[in-house]
């Protein structure tokens, strides 16, 4: 039988992590490998004796080099060090898939995730789920996973890592982008939210990499093969990751507050955050909090004619997961 685990460097509240456990551990996920950013986190002694998770409590003696080696990494440099070892314990227990996820993301199918990876041929070593992005209905939320039904819809984007290796997959990945892209422009000039990035978050969308495959690095999204080697650029019909980025207004002042104050900002910070970063400040100076309610609102929302518009454009959906965590 296909075994299935997850990585991912946490830190999220308790109550947000049980949920998260829960719904992965129902939906197929065999072992999750958590990596408590804050080692001072409740959940490391709730399920430090779980029989499916592992806590790892991410301290001064976790890090080679110790506390100051930790606070000269960046975050996606944790996120890489850390999967990568969970990719080595992975091996060595006998796993057969790895999924890099974060705190604020679930992972979405709407079958049985664990057969359709049975079923894909030994040549398949990374599986592709493009991203959804929670869209907020209100300011405040006690909880995101249990409140939001309408999800943005990523592109099916490969990446220099997972190109097509035939010309038949070329001419796929090209019908599909420019049937995105072109609805995505059809939005832009009807629905004032659509414009500027579509997803605020990530595009990338998250892989499931073969535990026999060979792997220089795992990264945030995709991993890196070795020299000389690519891997099939394969996209499992209707599997997403649904991220929950900002989901409501709480979150995102926290997120953008830090990332203001952070000393160690990545050199490849994505253009597009450093715009999102200067808006912020920017407001936050100018307007004070109501201006920064207004902005939030303004770049995460949708107008509910907006909503119909992108749902029937095929740029945003309806799931049923807020059911999942209501029940």
């Amino acid at each position: 039988m296909t075994r299935i685990c997850t990585a991912t460097t946490l830190d999220c509240k308790l109550d947000v992590l049980t949920a998260w456990i829960s719904y992965h551990l129902a939906i197929g996920i065999d072992h999750m490998f958590i990596f408590f950013d804050d080692p001072s986190h409740p959940g490391i002694d709730m399920y430090q004796d779980h029989s499916a998770i592992t806590a790892v409590r991410c301290d001064a003696d976790y890090w080679p080099g110790g506390q100051r080696k930790r606070e000269r990494l960046t975050l996606h440099e944790r996120q890489w060090y850390n999967a990568n070892k969970a990719l080595e314990w992975a091996r060595e227990r006998g796993f057969d898939w790895i999924i890099h996820i974060d705190s604020d993301e679930l992972l979405y199918y709407p079958g049985d995730l664990r057969s359709a990876l049975e079923s894909l041929p030994d040549r398949i070593e990374v599986v592709r789920f493009r991203v959804y992005e929670a869209i907020p209905e209100a300011l405040h939320c006690d909880h995101p996973f249990a409140s939001i039904r309408y999800f943005r819809v990523g592109p099916l984007r490969p990446t220099r890592k997972t190109l097509p290796q035939t010309v038949r997959g070329w001419g796929s990945v090209c019908l599909r982008l420019a049937s995105y892209y072109m609805r995505l422009a059809i939005a832009k000039l009807i629905c004032p939210s659509a414009r500027g990035p579509f997803l605020r978050g990530h595009v990338g969308g998250k892989s499931a990499v073969r535990v026999s495959a060979p792997v220089q690095g795992m990264g945030v999204h995709v991993p890196a093969p070795p020299p000389g080697h690519r891997y099939i650029d394969f996209f499992l019909p209707g599997a997403a990751v649904l991220h929950f980025d900002c989901s409501d207004f709480d979150s995102w002042l926290a997120k953008w507050e830090a990332r203001a104050q952070e000393k160690n900002v990545p050199r490849n910070r994505d253009p597009k955050r450093r715009k999102q970063l200067a808006r912020f400040i920017k407001t936050r100076e100018r307007e004070g909090l109501a201006g920064l309610e207004r902005l939030y609102l303004r770049e995460y929302a949708l107008r509910p004619w907006e909503c119909l518009v992108l749902r029937w454009l095929g740029l945003v959906r309806w799931l049923p997961i807020a059911q999942l965590f209501k029940s």
